[in-house]
């Protein structure tokens, strides 16, 4: 499975949570490991964000550094 899948999957997941804790028909022991499973994939979606971001910043540093040696 790709990353893009993995991260995608993961918020999707989050929002089924956020829809099963909002809609109020589990119990409190229920509803706390649904929160700590979003809160799990939460850090993992970050996380993977965090990598892309400085994926961009190391190819637009590098972009600028060619642009620079063209000029």
């Amino acid at each position: 499975m790709s990353k893009k899948q993995v991260f995608e999957d993961g918020l999707s997941r989050i929002n089924e949570i956020t829809g099963i804790l909002s809609s109020g028909v589990v119990s409190l022991e229920e509803s706390v490991e649904l929160y700590k499973e979003a809160a799990e994939l939460a850090a993992a979606c970050r996380k993977m964000l965090d990598e892309a971001e400085l994926k961009i910043a190391r190819i637009s540093r590098d972009f600028s550094a060619v642009e620079e040696e063209e000029d």
